[in-house]
């Protein structure tokens, strides 16, 4: 699964993921990347390992990322949302994007969803994310 961030600006972080014939917007919060809790943060570019969380927030069962700098405990969600004020740090999903944020959200995650719990079910341990900057 590859992250492909390819604008940034004053509001956010905009990027690309596909994941096996699936393709979606991404947006993040503005940069600079951090790797600690609480700041409202995108994280560094770098490989992330996967699995899932449940969420009492958004009241279902959402991929997590995390690695050796980005501990679990700081629970980098990818989840629905549009603008910056619902990123708190994780990934949004959308199908369109603008200078907002990303548009289309619950669709897009719902898709990337089903998609992971057909491959993957219970265990999202095989699953890694390259998440790459590429800032024009």
């Amino acid at each position: 699964m590859k992250l492909t961030r390819f604008k940034e600006n004053e509001i956010g972080t905009w990027g690309v993921l596909e994941f096996d014939g699936f393709k979606c917007y991404t947006f993040e919060p503005v940069g600079a990347d951090e790797v600690r809790s609480g700041l409202d943060k995108r994280v560094p570019a770098g490989g992330y390992n996967m699995r899932w969380h449940n969420s009492p927030r958004f009241k279902r069962r959402l991929p997590h990322i995390y690695n050796k700098q980005v501990p679990q405990a700081r629970y980098i969600l990818i989840h629905s949302g549009n603008l910056p004020e619902h990123t708190e740090g994780c990934i949004l999903l959308g199908f369109n994007y603008d200078a907002r944020g990303v548009w289309n959200s619950r669709a897009a995650l719902d898709e990337f969803m089903a998609k992971l719990r057909s491959m993957y079910k219970d265990d999202l341990s095989p699953v890694k994310l390259e998440i790459i900057n590429d800032f024009k």
